[in-house]
Order: structure tokens, then C-alpha cells, then sequence
């Protein structure tokens, strides 16, 4: 084709030429360049085996890096969980544990302990489906959205554990509102699933805010050692006021908090066990 245009584009008829250049030479280049592409493409001229090797090499340059993932003794760590060792029992994989750290500055309340008629397994599961979606659900109101942040299944432990992010409207009383003026509120809860030894953590802390204020709500779900089939609920709350300038409300501000929780607590616990009963049916009485 090339040959052909260039045959017709005699030297006497230069002028000619230059005048259909401008619009004939991108449409040769086109032209050239598919007509090479096919040949390669086709099994007349093959290319080199070798030659492809150089093609994944140049994409994994471009790959998103892999998230690390990070070692198990620096992810129990970080994460405030314990490895409880039992050398007196042999062939049984150490245990892992999540303790509400000692903190005698805090003003702890809501001690509560009860029993309830499903199994740990069942409890767990129950416990993170709890509240109906699309949220915020009739039973908790001021809950407006939850995200899983993490989850991690610890095979060599036989545990799982999971963080997710809650986050709450705020309605707190005008003298609290002066200092947490925030439409909303975020906490972090950590869970641990010991499926080993049949126990389930729940660890919740506010992350909003905590130059003022710490508050804290500890659960231990744990088989009943009469009744395997049932659990023992023991919860513990409490507040650490932080920030020197609420020195001056700080039992009015404890008060509140207590009060509060001590009113709404019931409530939610009720509506885990109603919530239980709808995902597994009525609780077999064990004598």
C-alpha cells in the first residue's frame, strides 16, 4: 500500500504531494501499525516463548502491595490478650484470655451475673446480630452504625477474635454536652471467641474523647459448669474521668453514668436473650 501511494506521488507531481501529505501520512502510520500488530498476534510469526516473561514481571511491579499480616505473639499483645499455658494438661493447646486491666482510679459499678439458657456457641453468635439492620434498630435507638474493623481466626488457639467500630447519637445532659459536644459518639469493641474452653469476651471502650474520659463494659460469657448447654453472664462497668478540668463534676458525672447504665442495661440484656430466642427457639429446661 505504502509502495502504491508512493508510485502515484511522482516527482512531477510534487505539489500535489505536499498538499495530501498532511492527510495521508497519519493514515499510513495507522494502517502500518494494525497490520503489525495482527502479524504478531498470528501463529505466522511467532514471538519468542522468553519474551513473555518480562510481561509479569512489569504488572507485579504495579500490584497493590499485600497487607503484612501481622505475627500472632505481636497481634495478642497489641490487642491486650493473655496466653494461659496449662502444663498439667497435656495434649491441650494454650488458652487465650481478655482481662479488663487493673485501674484503681476508676469508679466501677453495674456488677451483674445471671445465667443464660443457650449455649456459649449460640450466645456468641446471637450476640453480634443483636441488633436488626438497617439500623438504627427500636430496641437501641442511639445505635446508628456498626463496622467490623477487624477479625482474625486464631486456628493455633482455637479462637477468634473480632474488633468493630459503634457508633452512638449523643444525648448526653447539658453539663456533660459542654465538654463532648459532638453529635456523635464512637466506641471500640474487641471480642474473643475461645472456642477451646468455651468462653466469650466482650470488651467495649468509648474512643471518643477519652482526654476527658474512659468508660468501660466488660462481659464474660462462659459455659455453666453444671449445665454445659447454659452460660454464666458476669459484666462489669466503669468510668475513669481523665481530664483534670471535669475534676469538678466528676461525681455528679459518675452518678449520671452509673444511673444510666444501671437503667438501660437490663434492657439490652433482655433484648440479647429475646433475640436468642428468635434465632434458636424456645431454651431447653435442663434439671
Amino acid at each position: 500500500m505504502v509502495l502504491s501511494w508512493s508510485h502515484y506521488f511522482r516527482a512531477d507531481n510534487s505539489l500535489e504531494y505536499e498538499e495530501w501529505k498532511p492527510l495521508v501520512l497519519p493514515l499510513l502510520w495507522f494502517t502500518m501499525g494494525y497490520c503489525l500488530v495482527l502479524l504478531l498476534r498470528s501463529k505466522i510469526c511467532p514471538w519468542p516463548k522468553s519474551q513473555w516473561t518480562v510481561v509479569p514481571f512489569l504488572h507485579t511491579r504495579h500490584r497493590r502491595a499485600r497487607r503484612r499480616r501481622v505475627p500472632v505473639d505481636d497481634f495478642l499483645h497489641r490487642h491486650g490478650i493473655n496466653v494461659i499455658s496449662m502444663p498439667q494438661v497435656q495434649n491441650v493447646v494454650p488458652c487465650l484470655e481478655l482481662q479488663l486491666r487493673d485501674n484503681p482510679a476508676t469508679f466501677e459499678f453495674g456488677k451483674y451475673n445471671a445465667t443464660i439458657p443457650y449455649a456459649v456457641e449460640q450466645t456468641a453468635d446471637g450476640y453480634y446480630r443483636t441488633f436488626k439492620e438497617p439500623l438504627p434498630d427500636m430496641a437501641s435507638r442511639l445505635l446508628i452504625s456498626i463496622q467490623v474493623l477487624e477479625e482474625r481466626h486464631l486456628d493455633e488457639f482455637h479462637a477468634v477474635f473480632k474488633r468493630r467500630l459503634l457508633t452512638f447519637r449523643n444525648e448526653a445532659p447539658f453539663f456533660i454536652k459542654r465538654f463532648v459536644s459532638s453529635d456523635y459518639i464512637e466506641y471500640i469493641e474487641d471480642s474473643l471467641l475461645d472456642k477451646q474452653n468455651r468462653i466469650f469476651y466482650v470488651y467495649v471502650k468509648n474512643e471518643s474523647y477519652q482526654s476527658l474520659g474512659v468508660l468501660e463494659d466488660f462481659a464474660v460469657y462462659k459455659a455453666h459448669s453444671d449445665k454445659p448447654q447454659w452460660t454464666n453472664l458476669h459484666q462489669v462497668c466503669r468510668v475513669h474521668i481523665t481530664s483534670s478540668s471535669l475534676l469538678v463534676f466528676r461525681s455528679k458525672i459518675e452518678s449520671f453514668i452509673s444511673s444510666y447504665y444501671c437503667k438501660h442495661a437490663p434492657n439490652a440484656r433482655r433484648y440479647h436473650l429475646q433475640r436468642l430466642q428468635e434465632e434458636f427457639g424456645d431454651p431447653v429446661e435442663l434439671k
